[in-house]
């Protein structure tokens, strides 16, 4: 018992930097969907914001990643279309300025713009490779427990 603990303990050791970068990699490939998934497209406001960052806790490693304010705002919509659903108008009775295409406009109201769950679609376009990325980390982790102590003895994993 003793054996298979240390080799357990080894092939852990080993495999935590692995595991961060596999996920980092994923993490990578999710935000470059998200990306393109963002109103407007690669390069512009929303994907700008788009980011990510992995992590290990308990032994788990994983990523995290964030649309940004104006992605959020996406997402979730605006106006009459969003959470409160009440029209857009500026402070203190104010007009609004929107700049569009180099053309400066003025409005006392807006109404919003609709939910664009862009970040949900990114995930569907990640998870089949996700997916296969996870069995590969599982198979690497099985042949690491067993190289860690192949100088004693031969271990067979039911």
């Amino acid at each position: 018992m003793r054996d298979l603990l240390g080799r357990f303990a080894k092939a852990e050791t080993a495999f935590v930097g692995i595991r961060r970068d596999e996920m980092s990699d994923e993490g990578r490939r999710f935000i470059g969907y998200a990306e393109q998934e963002a109103p407007g497209g690669p390069g512009r406001t929303v994907a700008k914001q788009v980011g990510y960052r992995t992590f290990i806790r308990n032994n788990a490693a994983g990523f995290e990643a964030w649309p940004g304010k104006i992605g959020a705002w996406h997402i979730a919509g605006t106006g009459i279309h969003g959470p409160r659903g009440q029209l857009i108008v500026g402070l203190r009775g104010q007009p609004l300025r929107f700049e569009i295409d180099g053309e400066v406009l003025f409005r006392m109201w807006v109404r919003g713009i609709k939910k664009n769950p862009f970040f949900s679609r990114a995930y569907r376009r990640w998870l089949p490779g996700a997916k296969s990325a996870l069995r590969r980390m599982g198979l690497r982790w099985v042949r690491e427990l067993k190289g860690a102590g192949a100088e004693t003895k031969e271990v067979t994993l039911y």
